[in-house]
């Protein structure tokens, strides 16, 4: 495994430090994780399913987690509290950045009661660390008093958490991404903003690209999963009450998929 940390093209005076992960093979068996947003219980039961069904295949599993872990849903200090124990019996959990870590962590480090992300989940997910910010309309608090309310609640690791998540992991042929990647570019070339932000073309190809890459991302939600020869969207919309969907990868072809609701 080599970890590339790159910097991105800069924008205005700083440059972004990139986290990408490649590998030379994919794994005999991978799981990868749609967009949980805060809904801890069905998060749970999802990895369990995921568990038992690697624990019937006989092989111990990767489990990648394609980022949007936190907001919208009630319960995003959770998801991260487990994110943070190692999973059991040696399985191996990768989890990536997606667009609402990054808003996040901008968030911690210049907090602003008229920051938008509070507008797209980011009160629930102060709400499940014990900050109301209702008040803050009406108190219209200095970016101090926000920081050390912040530094009360949320505690050192959650932060580093959602501020040093990889971009994206690719193994062998599968590439393991929130949002999107330029396939113009290399895997090591990868920007950001596309990475985490960008939604895939609709009418792009359905069949296997010439680079022979299989992009498995979440970020642009659907009725159920959306599989090609291209990519596989494993986000299923569980923050509008949609399942959560994990998808199955056995030595590199994608093999099905796990919900649960």
């Amino acid at each position: 495994m080599k970890l590339l940390s790159l910097l991105s093209r800069k924008s205005g005076k700083s440059a972004q430090p990139l986290r990408i992960i490649e590998r030379e093979a994919p794994p005999p068996l991978a799981y990868a994780i749609g967009d949980i947003h805060g809904f801890y219980d069905l998060f749970a039961r999802l990895e369990d399913a995921i568990l038992a069904d690697a624990k019937v295949r006989g092989v111990t599993p990767l489990i990648v987690v394609l980022g949007d872990v936190v907001d919208r849903g009630p319960d995003s200090r959770k998801v991260i509290e487990h994110l943070l124990t190692p999973p059991e019996d040696g399985v191996e959990r990768v989890t990536l950045s997606g667009n609402h870590e990054a808003t996040m962590a901008e968030f911690l480090r210049l907090p602003s009661f008229t920051h938008d992300w509070l507008r797209y989940g980011g009160a629930e997910t102060l709400g499940s660390y014990g900050i109301d910010i209702a008040s803050w309309s009406a108190s219209r608090p200095r970016r101090q008093d926000m920081a050390e309310q912040l530094a009360r609640h949320v505690p050192p690791e959650h932060r580093r958490f959602v501020n040093d998540r990889p971009y994206l992991l690719r193994a062998g042929n599968l590439v393991f991404v929130h949002a999107d990647i330029d396939r113009s570019k290399s895997i090591s070339r990868q920007e950001a903003r596309v990475m985490m932000w960008r939604r895939p073309d609709p009418a792009e190809s359905q069949d296997p690209a010439p680079d022979g890459l299989l992009v498995v991302h979440g970020h642009t939600p659907g009725p159920e999963a959306y599989v090609s020869g291209r990519r596989i969207n494993l986000d299923t919309g569980a923050y509008a009450g949609g399942p959560l969907t994990a998808g199955r990868f056995v030595a590199g072809r994608f093999d099905g998929v796990l919900t649960t609701r």
